[in-house]
Parts: C-alpha cells; sequence; structure tokens
C-alpha cells in the first residue's frame, strides 16, 4: 500500500505519455497526453491530461504532490481525491515548474 484514503487503499502509480508532433518549426497543432493510473484495492482510476506544447503532468513533480499532501489525501474519499487531483493539474501543481498548463482537456475514468 502506498497511501490510505477513506475506504480506499492506493496500491500502486503508473504513468505514460505520448505526443503527435505538430508544426516542425513552431510546434503549432502539437498534442502531448499524460497518462496517470491509480490503482486502488477497490477501483482504477484513469486520468489523461492533453495539451498544446507541453506534457500537462510531470512524473516527478506527481510523486512530491503525492507525498507533501499525503496527510489530507489520508481524509479523502476516492471521488475527493479525483476532484483534488484535476485541480492539481490546473493548478500546475504536478506539471513541470517551468512549463505552464493552459487549455488542458482532462478526463477522469473510474472503474469500480
Amino acid at each position: 500500500m502506498l497511501l490510505k484514503l477513506k475506504g480506499s487503499d492506493l496500491l500502486d502509480v503508473k504513468y505514460d505519455f505520448d505526443f503527435d508532433k505538430g508544426c516542425e518549426t513552431c510546434d503549432y497543432g502539437s498534442n502531448y497526453l499524460s497518462e496517470v493510473t491509480f490503482i486502488f484495492n477497490n477501483a482504477k482510476m484513469i486520468v489523461k491530461a492533453e495539451q498544446m506544447y507541453e506534457f500537462p503532468i510531470n512524473e516527478g513533480r506527481l510523486m512530491k504532490w503525492l507525498l507533501s499532501e499525503n496527510e489530507e489525501i489520508s481524509k479523502m474519499t476516492l471521488k475527493q481525491f479525483s476532484e483534488n487531483f484535476k485541480k492539481a493539474i490546473i493548478d500546475e501543481k504536478v506539471s513541470d515548474e517551468y512549463d505552464s498548463v493552459s487549455g488542458v482537456e482532462i478526463t477522469i475514468k473510474m472503474e469500480l
């Protein structure tokens, strides 16, 4: 178990990324996709975030966020955790500290 939530245990975190190249000179039209899968004892949460120019989620910053928010996370339900993680993406807490997250599209799928 990595982290304990209210009513769930976080067992594993998987990170994947992909991109479609845009213009060769300015990268316009590029699409950068970050995918994080949180595996709990009673559910799986798949988060996809995509935007142009930069990856919206940085793996190192994601881990720092999980560790620094451990105490707060332990008080959250799965729904609250998903809402807070989405907010962390928008507030740039899990993106590269030098990159901007703008126009990011976020989808969260919960499999019970």
